[in-house]
């Protein structure tokens, strides 16, 4: 809640004027000075990564941005979330790129791209945590992972520890083995534990959204590339009766059959296929990278060399499949995926990190400086009525104390409890 705090009032702070302004341009009568359009365009603009030319997107960002206002006010609808949710839209978009470091980005599109050309294949054991976990919850969790750590560490077989004591349900079925992944399959503390893993190695406690990880690190190897794939499928799940397997696999050993006797493969999946959403198309699928199938069935679809072969019938999670290879590519150039990466980066918690950099540097260059004791004495008067937004900050008194100061200038208690009511934590 303190970053939240900090960075709107980075915003609010009163900027030194220029020493000659003028008019850019006038809305409704009211004019609107050049010097506030350059200060968030020259900010922008000197942002590694952010084009010259983007000058004319900003401004055109920027009028869109200063009509809605003015519209908005005339007709009393500042006050309505819907335009306030679209008017933040507009901010986010001329403000965020001065938001970001743009060195650490690129570290990370750098760092995804070499973990897209190398794959790990892991093991791992959860420890669960609830949603809104105490810090008893939090100790407790962390301490039976401790004990699992220990007890793998002394010999005991990971797999077998997965097997019975994880609570990931998957465990029950493959022994926590994860097989193949890349950048971005996991959750992205997950997936650095892993590849700072030596092979053969388990890791240190890893805390995730979903609980507290051990990951073995069984093997790594450069990607296999990407792979074009067509398939018909019959549907028979973990949770389907041994009759209706039987009738599955009856059923995808005929297509096999039909397949060999010189059908079209199209034909087939499009009249019996049971993947509605590829059946349509022949039984098309989209281009896969490896790590993205199942460990069993990539292992044989990667094997198949021209295009065209097919597959015998391999079992999934979901049923049976036959495949057939359409055609392979390696993995493109950093260049080429540059951009693509760049903006899956920013979409996951990487980007929280190039957020956290350049935060971290506006507080170094402004003096920052907090005061943890003011704020906890603050967060000892709130309850869960905070996160709804409901909680009243009538209740924190006449507190005084600054909370942190930038620039010389103190915010102090009561300042940073009436931001903190006005916002809801659930959303």
């Amino acid at each position: 809640m303190l970053t939240k705090t900090l960075l709107l009032l980075l915003f609010l702070l009163p900027l030194s004027a220029l020493a000659q302004d003028e008019t850019l341009f006038t809305i409704d009568g009211i004019p609107v000075m050049r010097s506030e359009f350059e200060r968030i365009y020259h900010k922008n603009n000197h942002v590694e990564g952010v084009e010259n030319k983007s000058v004319e997107e900003y401004l055109d960002l920027f009028i869109n941005f200063k009509l809605k206002v003015l519209e908005a006010k005339r007709l009393g609808f500042d006050t309505v979330p819907s335009f306030i949710k679209e008017l933040a839209g507009y901010r986010e978009q001329l403000e965020k790129p001065y938001l970001q470091d743009r060195n650490v980005i690129n570290a990370l599109v750098q760092e995804a791209y070499y973990r897209t050309l190398n794959e790990v294949n892991a093991s791992h054991i959860m420890v669960r945590l609830p949603e809104n976990p105490t810090p008893a919850d939090t100790l407790k969790a962390y301490q039976r992972i401790l004990d699992l750590r220990k007890r793998a560490e002394a010999g005991e077989p990971f797999e077998k520890l997965a097997l019975d004591l994880s609570d990931d349900p998957s465990a029950k079925i493959n022994e926590g083995r994860l097989g193949w992944f890349s950048a971005f399959t996991m959750v992205f503390a997950f997936e650095n534990a892993a590849y700072h893993t030596a092979v053969g190695e388990i890791s240190m406690p890893v805390r995730s959204k979903y609980g507290y990880h051990l990951i073995k690190v069984n093997a790594t190897r450069p990607a296999l590339g990407e792979i074009k794939l067509a398939h018909i499928m019959t549907r028979a799940d973990r949770n389907t009766s041994e009759e209706q397997i039987g009738k599955a696999t009856e059923k995808i050993d005929q297509y096999f059959d039909m397949l060999k006797k010189g059908d079209s493969f199209a034909e087939v999946a499009k009249q019996y296929s049971e993947d509605a959403g590829t059946a349509r198309n022949g039984g098309q699928m989209r281009w896969l990278r490896s790590g993205e199938l199942p460990a069993n069935i990539e292992e044989k679809v990667f094997l198949l060399k021209d295009s065209g072969d097919i597959t015998a019938p391999l079992r999934s999670d979901y049923g049976w499949h036959i495949f057939q290879l359409q055609g392979k590519r390696s993995l493109s150039s950093f260049d080429a995926m540059k951009s693509k990466l760049e903006e899956r980066v920013m979409g996951d918690e990487r980007g929280k990190i190039a957020d956290n950099a350049m935060i971290a540097g506006l507080k170094k260059e402004s003096g920052y400086l907090d005061y943890p004791e003011n704020v906890d004495a603050l967060a000892s008067l709130m309850d869960s009525s905070v996160y709804p937004g409901k909680w009243e900050p009538q209740s924190a008194g006449d507190l005084i104390e600054p909370v942190f100061s930038i620039g010389g200038r103190e915010y102090i208690q009561m300042e940073l409890a009436k931001f903190i009511s006005g916002h809801n934590y659930r959303n």
